[in-house]
């Protein structure tokens, strides 16, 4: 383990963001190490790492893949998986798991529904520790565009019964252009 920053405290929390990674590209393992005055070690933490999600589209299927955290022994591991679609200013609560891969199988229920086709994830784990929740990782949050089919009628009835009465396209997802 390399030293990314050192603290002289007797504080209770301590709180670091780690900007010499990027969290978004790759998996990177961490723990604090107390030392005396004298700079012998005194203590160590469990080590914890950083959730790293990747997705992939297969037809209407969207398979989602991370890294599971290190297991801290007398620790629970729960992922919690989100997922915003198209403009959603927040991510929605999809399924709790326990381990990966995740489908997301409900894409078809979004044809047809002036839905946008672009689906982001975001995996959160938390960490349960003697019945208490002790630590929330959240993970990068990719996106998948899932390219909307365009249906062109061969026909149509402009006869005024309200059944297809305009010549228009129609597409399974909104188009991003």
């Amino acid at each position: 383990f390399d030293t990314l920053q050192t603290f002289n405290t007797s504080g209770y929390k301590i709180s670091y963001r780690d900007e010499s990674t990027n969290a978004q590209k790759r998996v990177a393992y961490y723990h604090m190490a107390a030392v005396n005055r004298c700079g012998v070690l005194t203590s160590r933490s469990d080590t914890l790492n950083n959730l790293l999600l990747s997705v992939e589209k297969e037809n209407l299927t969207n398979t989602l893949r991370w890294n599971e955290l290190s297991q801290v022994p007398g620790t629970d591991v729960q992922y919690q998986i989100n997922r915003k679609i198209g403009d959603e200013m927040e991510f929605r609560f999809l399924e709790t798991t326990y381990h990966e891969p995740y489908y997301d199988r409900d894409i078809e229920t979004y044809q047809g529904q002036n839905d946008s086709s672009q689906f982001c994830y975001l995996t959160q784990a938390d960490i349960t520790q003697n019945d208490s929740l002790q630590t929330l990782i959240r993970s990068n949050a990719p996106c998948v565009y899932i390219r909307p089919q365009i249906f062109i009628p061969n026909a149509f009835t402009p006869n005024g019964d309200g059944k297809n009465e305009a010549f228009q396209p129609e597409f399974t997802f909104s188009p991003q252009n």
